[in-house]
């Protein structure tokens, strides 16, 4: 593919993921906070991606986030266990995260997807965009949703980034509540 080809496909692709992922103005955190009172477990599922390789990636960043962030009253786990989850994370529905979360034994399953463009030029910055969603183990319903975004030229620097903005609405408002209990 010739320089002025590569440049048009990597911004198509780019628009693409951006429509996908949701580019516009950064939405808002959505939260079932009381669902999120009830929650003291979790397990962090796989995610989805149409990139070989990058949901499993951005499932492992999850987990390591959210042990590092030792937030109070809440214990995380990896679902390691679940192969068949991680072969086919496309199939991972709400219905059975929902069911690996009781099976497990955690308070809610945390899953998503993650998507990234390789930048047009060489060192120019990737664009990851990583949805984390957190389900409600006893109803499979969807308890915390949030996209963030990020860029940098080292790709799982970016996905650190997305990560983190993903989440921190979720930690903030975790600290916030469980800091009295």
């Amino acid at each position: 593919m010739t320089g002025p080809a590569r440049i048009i496909a990597g911004v198509c692709l780019a628009v693409a993921i951006c429509a996908a992922a949701g580019c516009e103005p950064p939405q808002p955190a959505q939260f079932d906070k009381p669902a999120l009172a009830e929650v003291y477990s979790v397990a962090v599922l796989p995610m989805r991606s149409s990139t070989p390789g990058v949901g499993p990636v951005a499932s492992g960043m999850t987990f390591t986030y959210l042990v590092d962030a030792k937030l109070p009253q809440l214990s995380v786990a990896a679902a390691p266990a679940l192969r068949r989850l991680r072969r086919e994370p496309e199939k991972l529905t709400p219905g059975i995260a929902g069911q690996a979360g009781r099976e497990i034994g955690v308070d809610a399953v945390v899953t998503g997807a993650a998507q990234y463009v390789l930048p047009p030029l060489e060192g120019a910055e990737a664009q990851t965009a990583v949805t984390v969603q957190i389900l409600w183990s006893q109803t499979s319903e969807v308890i915390y949703e949030h996209t963030g975004q990020g860029k940098d030229k080292d790709i799982p620097a970016a996905f650190a980034k997305a990560i983190k903005v993903a989440l921190e609405p979720l930690e903030r408002y975790w600290r916030e509540t469980r800091k009295n209990r």
